[in-house]
């Protein structure tokens, strides 16, 4: 454990199967699943899993990923019922993925500006399907008053409708918007405090600065080690960390003039050679952005709002935002190179001083 250490007696871990890690419950929330969804293809590895636990196997040898994904679209609305059920006393409730990662000072500190006696859902919104919905693996947020309207004397007939529905839809964070939807409760956007970014794409910048930094999302234990180690080196590490910090004093020595194999996640702008162009040739060709890494790096240096670039086999990416990447194995011969425009990014923090947190500020 690391991060959780923090919160030891409100953490609640919850799985599609029930049992014991290292001094940890893991709660089965499909288990009040309605039969007849249950006997749906989706649930073959649940079943499958219960006989290899009854049985003595080891359920990891059963390497069925897939099937585990198609379980997780039921999980929301039982995992939200049963958090209540566990700790029915609590001002607030959190959902997150195994994957997230959560700066408990932020995230505190916002907590206090906010009243669990409003009906609040929040997080990074998604703006696909109706109603928009928070996604869960950036982590979504109850106020009491929320999840009361989940657990009231209808929370049975709510769990039966989730089940059905969830069959057809698409994700549980989705099919759980629908159900707070009905009760009047719409999701709002806190982006980019809660975000699905890791420490890797981070887009500081104009979009990213001021703002506090809550949590992160698909972190590796690898990157979970080394955030939390790194929170322990803060100077103040009860302070609230804003991305301005952030990119200070984790991300900012790994930002270099170039880096060979290696993705800056450059996707704001994508120049890329085809069929339907350049086919005459001339001089003129030499100076499209996907003509070379050296093209490409000159096209975003005029572009006062590229600060990073990043080029493979005649295509080339601006950033609009400046993001640390990961080093990216060259397939089938063809690497990718990337870039940053340090001047500009040194520009931009010079004349970009937090004097404290942005609460308001959001995506």
């Amino acid at each position: 454990m690391t991060f959780l250490q923090c919160a030891p007696d409100d953490v609640l871990i919850f799985s599609d199967m029930e049992l014991d890690i290292g001094g940890r419950h893991i709660y089965d929330c499909l288990d009040k699943v309605i039969d007849k969804t249950k006997k749906h293809a989706d649930f073959d590895l649940y079943r499958i899993q219960k006989e290899y636990q009854r049985e003595g196997g080891d359920v990891s040898s059963l390497n069925r990923a897939r099937d585990a994904w198609k379980l997780d679209k039921y999980k929301n609305i039982h995992t939200a019922q049963k958090a209540h059920q566990l700790r029915p006393d609590k001002s607030w409730y959190f959902f997150i993925d195994a994957d997230t990662y959560i700066f408990w000072p932020s995230f505190f500190a916002w907590l206090k500006r906010l009243n669990p006696n409003d009906k609040l859902y929040l997080g990074s919104v998604v703006n696909v399907g109706v109603p928009p919905f928070a996604h869960g693996g950036s982590g979504y947020l109850l106020s009491k008053a929320a999840m009361a309207e989940l657990v009231g004397d209808d929370a049975e007939e709510l769990a039966a409708r989730y089940d059905k529905d969830a069959i057809r839809g698409c994700c549980g964070d989705q099919e759980i918007a629908k159900i707070l939807f009905n009760k009047g409760i719409n999701a709002t956007n806190v982006r980019p405090m809660i975000n699905g970014e890791n420490a890797t794409s981070i887009p500081f910048g104009p979009s990213q600065w001021c703002q506090p930094l809550i949590t992160m999302h698909h972190m590796s234990p690898e990157s979970v080690n080394n955030v939390w180690q790194y929170e322990g080196r803060r100077a103040h590490p009860n302070d609230v960390l804003l991305s301005e910090d952030f990119f200070y004093t984790y991300a900012q020595e790994k930002i270099i003039a170039s880096r060979k194999d290696w993705d800056n996640v450059s996707n704001d702008n994508i120049y890329k050679k085809s069929e339907d162009n350049d086919n005459f040739g001339g001089w003129w060709t030499f100076n499209k952005p996907y003509f070379s890494y050296k093209s490409c790096s000159k096209a975003c240096e005029e572009d006062e709002r590229c600060f990073q670039f990043s080029y493979t086999s005649r295509k080339c990416g601006f950033g609009a935002a400046f993001k640390v990447g990961t080093k990216r194995i060259p397939k089938d011969g063809v690497n990718m190179k990337s870039g940053w425009h340090l001047d500009k990014i040194a520009k931009f923090t010079s004349e970009h001083k937090c004097k404290g947190p942005d609460w308001d500020s959001l995506a």
